[in-house]
This record gives structure tokens, C-alpha cells and sequence, in this order.
């Protein structure tokens, strides 16, 4: 049967993720999701401060790190870096079943002023050439990480005496080998920090005007770059051209409205930002495989008091 309860992650004017990860005097989260509890399968783009740390239980998923796509498979574990631009979609039609554990890097370093973070946390945090690590099924260190991520699961599962200290010890010992497998940062760091700052930008701008007559002269000019650069810097890092990501946000945008709303098909198109309704139909049918009418009578509220 259909999920009729699809979700989709909350985040701010600048993309930053607005779930909290943990509490302020412990920012420690275990969450447990499955790519087809997503709205159109996909998760947002986003970031948050914290560091997360992804393993794959069931299926796969295209997961995209800044301007890096991988192919993220059943037993293998992500780790990424704090601040990077990261969503997930489907493989085709087949889902991903995930664990992700997400944590602030002040639990394994402790104060700014320690000498854990000078030496072991400000390298890693700091090297924008190091966006993710990816323990891929024939790497030598999966099964260690992979070990120790499981470990973290049990322990907040069972929360037994002593958990935040074994949490953070088991935390560190990730670290140790992130730390070992890092990259040397860039020396095109500072215009890779700029570049990655500029896309933020752009996905905000869209977030923002999505539902008005989005102009390209628009976008550049909240970047200060000419449109060519602007198109070119956004395909780089989105793996999508600026006008392929706007019609993708708007009709995961309408699809809310669609299920929730008495709203017509034109009214909902409209209201999303397409002039057209006929050609939101179209680009709707060729993203969901059914037309927005069909869409409607699967996940309307009518069609979830039925399921309950």
C-alpha cells in the first residue's frame, strides 16, 4: 500500500535543517528513515552544523554531497562533514532504508580551546577539500565503522549507565579513522568556500520567489555573477540546470496542496509558480509517473481517512 503520511525535511531561509539533532547539553540524534516516507521519494537539499554519519540497512539511494553524487548501498556508511549540502533520492524505483546518527563535533572535542580540537577537530572541520567519506562495500575500514555505528544505535536504544560516556568514546574512535582518511586540504579552499556560499544563495533565492516569474537576472544578481557563470556554477554543484531544480522544488512544492487542499489542478499550479497549467501537468506526470488529478485521489485526506 501507498504511504499516505509522507514527510519531507523542514528547513529554513538559507537552507539550514530546522530539526534539532539531539539537546543543547547533549547533541547526540539517532533516527531511523526509509526514503519512501519522503515526499517524491527524495529528501531535500540541506545542511546543519553537526557532523552525520549514515548507514545504509536496506536497498540504496543516490546521495548527493555538494557537487558529489554517490551510489550509497545496503551495509556501507557516510560520513559527512559539517555544513555541506547534502539530499538523497531513489535509485530508479527501489528505496533506502537508513540509520542516521547526527552529532555536534564539540563532544569529541570538548572546548575550542582544548588541545583535542586544535590538533584532531579545527583540521577536519576546517578542510573545506573534505565533504564526506564514503566506507563503500570493499573498503578495509567498513566493517570497523560500520561496527562502531551500530554500536552507537544499541546504545541509544538501551541508554544503560554510563551512555553519554560510551556514546562519546565510541564517537571518537569514527573520528580517529575520519581523521586518518581525510583529504589534504585544497589550496583552491577559499574559492571552493565562496562557490559553495554563492549556491546556498542561489537555492534560497529559489526557496524564496519559487512561487513568482523566476528570472535568471534575478538569481545572478543576488550572487554578483554574470547568468553564463551562474548557470554553470549551479550545474556543477546541483548536477541540474537552475530552471530543471526550480520546476523539480515547485512541484514537490504543490504536491502539499494537492493532498491537503480543495484546491483546483490550475489554481495549485499557479499558486507553485507555473504559468501553465498544462505544462505543470506534463512536468508533474513525468516526475511522479501520474498526473496531478490521479496524484490527488491516491494521497488526498479523503484517501487517508479511508486507509485509517
Amino acid at each position: 500500500m501507498a504511504n499516505t503520511n509522507l514527510k519531507q525535511i523542514e528547513v529554513g531561509r538559507d537552507k539550514k535543517e530546522l530539526k534539532e539533532h539531539g539537546s543543547e547539553d547533549f547533541p547526540f540524534l539517532v533516527s531511523y528513515e526509509r526514503l519512501g516516507d519522503y515526499v517524491s521519494g527524495s529528501f531535500f537539499t540541506h545542511w546543519h552544523p553537526e557532523i552525520e554519519i549514515t548507514l545504509a540497512t536496506e536497498g540504496q539511494m543516490l546521495y548527493k554531497v555538494n557537487r558529489e553524487v554517490l551510489l550509497f548501498k545496503k551495509g556501507e556508511v557516510l560520513v559527512s562533514n559539517t555544513n555541506v549540502l547534502h539530499s538523497g533520492t531513489m535509485d530508479g524505483e527501489r528505496d533506502c532504508v537508513y540509520t542516521s546518527v547526527t552529532f555536534h563535533p564539540r563532544l569529541v572535542y570538548g572546548s575550542q580551546e582544548s588541545v583535542v580540537y586544535r590538533r584532531y577537530a579545527e583540521p577536519v572541520l576546517m578542510n573545506f577539500a573534505f565533504q564526506a567519506l564514503h566506507f563503500s562495500e570493499n573498503d578495509q575500514d567498513l566493517p570497523y565503522v560500520r561496527s562502531l555505528v551500530e554500536k552507537l544505535s544499541a546504545l541509544d536504544a538501551a541508554r544503560p549507565v554510563f551512555y553519554e560516556i560510551a556514546v562519546r568514546e565510541t564517537l571518537s574512535r569514527i573520528w580517529e579513522v575520519v581523521y586518518r582518511r581525510m583529504p589534504a586540504d585544497s589550496k583552491d579552499a577559499p574559492h571552493g568556500r565562496m562557490e559553495y556560499e554563492r549556491v546556498k544563495k542561489m537555492l534560497d533565492y529559489i526557496e524564496q520567489h519559487y512561487a513568482e516569474n523566476v528570472r535568471l537576472s534575478g538569481i545572478s544578481e543576488e550572487v554578483l555573477l554574470c547568468e553564463s557563470e551562474c548557470c554553470r556554477l549551479f550545474k556543477r554543484y546541483m548536477n541540474m540546470t537552475i530552471i530543471e531544480y526550480l520546476n523539480n522544488y515547485r512541484i514537490d512544492r504543490s504536491i502539499e496542496s494537492l493532498a491537503d487542499t480543495d484546491l483546483s489542478v490550475t489554481e495549485i499550479a499557479l499558486m507553485s509558480g507555473f504559468s501553465d497549467p498544462n505544462y505543470y501537468s506534463k512536468m508533474f506526470s513525468a516526475r511522479k509517473g501520474v498526473s496531478p488529478r490521479k496524484y490527488r485521489k491516491r494521497f488526498s485526506r479523503e484517501a487517508r481517512a479511508g486507509a485509517d
